[in-house]
């Protein structure tokens, strides 16, 4: 961190929904990790080998599909990022995996999180794509570790969202600013900048 004014400028990096943060310096320490259990990806092979469908595997540097369907295209078009490079999903054992990203309708995520008790899910894009992260985790655990480097209080900081996955890192903030509300659902009620 270092100050600007006499405020404080943090550039450490809070990535793959708050898996995986790291410094923004040279040669980027990492400050926290939290890969999803080995298990939870071998019982997930199980079932893409059984019954396939897309799922973008997401390690600390490198992500890669399964495969491609026009889900996968629809869902990168609209969120606006290009379709990720096809890869190996086996190397997935072979490496910490600190997102998935499943695919799937809402009803598909229900059953597949019910295969996996030891990781979390959110639906996100219109109910096509989901986060699966460690249980327990989420863009608030990274939020956690970073702020607490620096002494700030969740109630001191702000944060900024524009889907679903967003929700507890806004509520958690002092301030939490929601873009695009539409896809937003609060269930609960918190603080919120709406623009």
């Amino acid at each position: 961190a270092s100050l600007v004014g006499s405020e404080m400028c943090i550039r450490d990096s809070i990535t793959l929904n708050g898996q995986y943060c790291y410094e923004g310096t040279p040669g980027r320490p990492v400050i926290y990790k939290n890969p999803i259990p080995r298990s939870q990806i071998a019982i997930l092979l199980k079932i893409l080998e059984e019954t396939p469908f897309p799922c973008l595997f997401m390690e600390a540097e490198n992500w890669y599909l399964n495969f491609v369907d026009e889900r996968v295209i629809r869902v990168q078009d609209g969120i606006g990022t290009r379709i990720p490079p096809l890869g190996d999903p086996g190397q997935a054992l072979e490496h910490d995996i600190y997102q998935v990203i499943p695919y799937l309708n809402e009803k598909e995520a229900v059953r597949l999180a019910a295969c996996l008790p030891e990781c979390g899910y959110t639906v996100w894009h219109d109910g096509e794509g989901v986060d699966l992260t460690p249980k327990g985790g989420g863009k608030c655990s990274g939020i956690r570790e970073v702020i607490a480097r620096y002494g700030i209080k969740p109630e001191e900081m702000a944060a900024i969202g524009d889907g679903n996955n967003d929700v507890s890192m806004l509520a958690y903030a002092g301030i939490g600013i929601a873009m695009g509300l539409s896809l937003i659902h609060i269930s609960e009620p918190t603080r919120l900048a709406l623009i």
